[in-house]
């Protein structure tokens, strides 16, 4: 049987790509017997020579946005697509092509344009609305990562339940304790870190709720008088948007390190006095899987989908109040012993994921898509 997966977003290099990447390599190992094409817009050489690649880069003079949101998606992966004739497409990031035959499975993320389209600057939210909409219709299945995005999915689109499979996701961090030293170690010289430390991991974006964590940090060092420093580790690209992290003197204490490597966030997550990810609605939310799997003490939303990612290994609290956050920080802050708990809570919790059940999951929708006797 020969399958085609479509990554595209190569202006954003990002958790979707990073999950697709991950399902694609466990289905090797898994079902080796079956044809793989990859429809990209960039090389990934880790992938092995079975993996047959059409990689599609955009041309220098088009812009990366409108080659990934139009170009790629709609006329260079039909082409490919006729070409290679797969017996199933997985467009693995929400679009899906405007052309072609082939039985489609669509992986749908989250409902954030719907929810909370202030996310979205410009016409970029309409557009992402229309084309969520379509997807929805064109597919034989759709696949998300939590029961949260399963329910708004069937809510906002008018999907039949029975379409929407739910394939949770997965971290797999591997990092020996002395790399993370060096890694760390770096980390705090680059960027004059000598303090213990909070950590926020991601985009500096409204729907990521930095404002409040900022404002929660500052009321608890007033109430506390804690020595810590904030580290704010992710894009800036919004930024200048969020009037707390301007004024003379804001940065003091703390420190927006922009994008980091897997090795360097695997040293911050496992270095970190508390991990806070007070995000206002997540799909799945990645990153608080990957800090309880390195040990971090969470302090998380008790909204979306993060409650059945985390269950009881992590404080949640209500992201809209900044006196709710403040509290989940310093129940954690004052207390080791409350601190060790939760770190081990969320040890055992994040070994309930693997990409190998992701992807045995994932099969399973090719499966009913194609009928079980033809993969």
């Amino acid at each position: 049987m020969k399958i085609a997966t479509e990554i595209g977003w190569s202006h954003k290099l990002g958790g979707a790509r990073r999950v697709a990447f991950r399902i694609l390599q466990e289905l090797l190992t898994l079902h080796p017997e079956n044809e793989y094409l990859l429809y990209s817009n960039s090389p990934h050489p880790q992938l092995p020579a079975i993996v047959r690649q059409a990689q599609m880069p955009a041309p220098f003079i088009i812009p990366p946005m409108i080659w990934d949101q139009f170009l790629f998606p709609h006329l260079c992966v039909p082409i490919a697509n006729h070409r290679q004739r797969p017996d199933l497409i997985h467009h693995t990031n929400n679009i899906v092509s405007l052309f072609g035959r082939t039985p489609v499975v669509v992986t749908i993320h989250d409902m954030t344009p719907f929810l909370i389209p202030e996310s979205f600057r410009g016409a970029h939210g309409a557009y992402q609305r229309l084309y969520f909409d379509y997807a929805s219709k064109k597919a034989a299945k759709i696949i998300t990562v939590s029961e949260n995005s399963k329910k708004d999915i069937c809510s906002i689109l008018k999907v039949r339940e029975d379409k929407v499979a739910v394939v949770p996701l997965a971290v797999d961090f591997s990092c020996p304790v002395a790399q993370r030293a060096r890694e760390m170690a770096g980390f705090r010289q680059r960027f004059d870190l000598k303090e213990n430390f909070i950590l926020y991991v991601g985009a500096i974006h409204p729907r990521k709720n930095v404002g409040r964590v900022v404002r929660a940090f500052r009321q608890l060092q007033k109430e506390r008088g804690i020595p810590h420093k904030l580290v704010l580790a992710g894009p800036n690209s919004w930024m200048a948007d969020l009037p707390e992290l301007k004024g003379d003197g804001v940065m003091n204490d703390i420190i927006c390190s922009g994008p980091v490597s897997d090795l360097e966030l695997t040293a911050l997550y496992s270095s970190c006095d508390l991990f806070v990810w007070p995000s206002l609605y997540e799909g799945f939310g990645l990153p608080v899987l990957e800090a309880m799997s390195c040990g971090a003490p969470v302090v998380t939303s008790n909204t979306s989908s993060l409650p059945e990612v985390v269950g009881d290994a992590a404080v949640m609290i209500d992201p809209y109040s900044v006196e709710a956050i403040c509290e989940g920080m310093r129940q954690v802050i004052v207390s080791s012993e409350f601190a060790d708990d939760l770190r081990r809570k969320g040890r055992a919790r994040a070994r309930n994921f693997s990409w190998q059940k992701s992807a045995e999951l994932t099969y399973k929708v090719y499966q009913s898509v194609l009928g079980s006797e033809n993969v």
